[in-house]
């Protein structure tokens, strides 16, 4: 994933080591938000929201 000129909005938790769980995009004020609901280790729930101005997702190889 590739954000152009983001700025993190809500960050409950470090983000490595957890797994995407669902997420939802909306068009907001001319840029994207990105709102994530991920999985750490211990169980715990992550919400991470994200505003854009671009987002893109390259497919990586397996």
């Amino acid at each position: 994933m590739h954000l152009d000129n983001y700025e993190i909005i809500k960050q409950d938790a470090l983000l490595q080591n957890s797994w995407w769980l669902y997420n939802e995009i909306y068009q907001t004020n001319g840029k994207y938000e990105l709102h994530v609901l991920l999985q750490n280790r211990n169980m715990g729930v992550i919400e991470f929201i994200v505003s854009a101005e671009n987002i893109s997702f390259e497919q990586t190889e397996k």
